[in-house]
């Protein structure tokens, strides 16, 4: 069985980061899937796992957590989001 690695991160600030840490952790022969949890703006690199399927997953579609405008309640949802799709 390979293992993976998944890098939670928020895609739309920490992309570059989190790209980074990817081909670190790929260069030792191990899978990473990528978990967006940005909710300010674009993704910077491609996702595993979109924002919107992580925001779905803490129970609140991605659409409504940004027109709250509520960057604590969006945080708390894709930080359960997150918990869920690992």
């Amino acid at each position: 069985m390979s293992k993976t690695v998944a890098i939670i991160a928020a895609l739309d600030t920490k992309g570059d980061e989190a790209d980074l840490i990817r081909r670190v952790i790929e260069s030792q022969q191990v899978n990473t899937l990528l978990i967006d949890v940005g909710v300010l703006g674009s993704p910077t690199i491609p996702a595993g796992v979109s924002r919107e399927t992580v925001a779905e997953a803490g129970g609140t579609p991605l659409t409504e957590l940004l027109s709250d405008g509520d960057k604590g309640q969006a945080m708390a949802t894709m930080t359960r989001g997150a918990a869920v799709v690992a």
